[in-house]
C-alpha cells in the first residue's frame, strides 16, 4: 500500500482540485491501494469535507489535527499514522494527472526519490533541485531544474522537490524522518543528504505525472522569504559548514543583478545570520 501524506494549512481551495484529479485517475481497486493521511495544522473545518469525500470513493482516509510546528513536523506527524510500505510526502497545491499506484512497484523497500512534477507556474519540469551546498550560481540563471531529470549521471547531486517526496516508510524512520528544526524550506534537501548516504542516489519515476502550483500553497511571499532565510543558515550549521550562509550570500549578490527577486532574499538572509548568531551567543 502507499500511503500518501499531506500536510495543509488553510488549503482548501488546492484540497478540492487535489481530491477531484485524485479520484478522476483511479479506479475503485487502485484506490484500495492507497491510503491519506492528512495532517491539518490551521484547524480549518473545511479538512473534514474533502477527507470524508476521499473515505466516500473507496479510499482510507485519516485526519490528524494539529497545532502548526512546521512542514517537516506535519510530514512526521503524518508518518508515524501511515501503514503503507511506500510514503508520498505531497502538497496540497498538487493535481494527479495519472495513476499514481505504479510507485509501490517502481520504490518498494529500496529506492526513495519522485515522480514526473510539470510545474504550472515556472513551466517545464521541476522534479529535482542540486543539493545545496553543491549548487552553483549558474543553476539558477539557467533555471537548471527545468532539464535536470535528464542527467542521470548528476542524480548523486540531486534531492527530489518536497511536492512530492516518496521514500520506504521503514527507510524514512530509519534515517530519523525530517528534521523538525526546519520550520519551512530546506528540509527535504536536508533528508535527501542522509537518504544519499544509507541507500544512494534518487530515483526518477517518468511514468507518473502531476502538475504542482509553485508557492500555491504559501499566502505571504515575505514571510515565506523569512522562513527560507532562516532555513539557509540552520541547514549550513546542521551540515557543520560555518560557510554556507556565506557563500549563499556572495551568490545572491550576483544573483540579483539579474533577478530582482534575488534582492529581497539577500537582505533577509543577512538579517537572518544576524540574528541566529545572536541566538547562538546568548545559548
Amino acid at each position: 500500500m502507499i500511503s500518501i501524506v499531506t500536510v495543509t494549512h488553510q488549503s482548501s481551495r488546492h484540497m478540492t482540485d487535489y481530491v477531484s484529479s485524485f479520484l478522476s485517475h483511479h479506479t475503485a481497486e487502485e484506490r484500495r491501494q492507497v491510503e491519506f493521511i492528512v495532517v491539518e495544522n490551521s484547524a480549518d473545518p473545511s479538512a473534514e469535507l474533502y477527507v470524508q469525500q476521499l473515505r466516500d470513493a473507496g479510499c482510507r482516509a485519516t485526519l490528524k489535527w494539529t497545532t502548526n510546528r512546521g512542514f517537516g513536523a506535519g510530514c512526521n506527524e503524518g508518518a508515524s499514522l501511515a501503514s503503507g510500505t511506500v510514503l508520498a510526502f505531497v502538497n496540497p497545491d498538487v493535481r494527479f494527472t495519472s495513476c499514481i499506484v505504479p510507485i509501490a512497484s517502481a520504490f518498494g523497500d529500496t529506492h526513495w526519490g519522485t515522480v514526473r512534477q510539470l510545474s504550472s507556474d515556472r513551466g517545464g519540469t521541476y522534479a529535482f533541485d542540486v543539493i545545496p551546498e553543491c549548487k552553483p550560481i549558474i543553476a539558477d540563471v539557467l533555471r537548471f531544474h527545468r532539464f535536470a531529470h535528464l542527467i542521470r549521471p548528476l542524480y548523486r547531486y540531486y534531492f527530489p522537490v518536497g511536492a512530492f517526496f516518496i521514500v520506504p516508510r521503514k527507510l524514512f524512520m530509519d534515517v530519523g524522518g525530517f528534521d523538525e528544526r526546519f520550520f519551512m524550506y530546506y528540509e527535504e534537501a536536508e533528508l535527501a543528504r542522509r537518504l544519499h548516504d544509507r541507500r544512494g542516489q534518487p530515483r526518477y519515476l517518468s511514468t507518473v505525472t502531476i502538475i504542482h502550483e509553485g508557492f500555491g500553497s504559501q499566502s505571504d511571499s515575505d514571510t515565506t522569504l523569512r522562513h527560507e532565510a532562516r532555513s539557509t543558515v540552520l541547514y549550513g550549521q546542521i551540515i557543520q559548514n560555518p560557510l554556507f550562509a556565506q557563500t549563499r550570500v556572495r551568490q545572491l549578490a550576483r544573483l540579483s543583478m539579474f533577478v530582482p527577486q534575488a534582492k529581497a532574499r539577500l537582505r533577509l538572509l543577512k538579517q537572518a545570520i544576524v540574528e541566529l548568531s545572536e541566538t547562538d551567543r546568548a545559548l
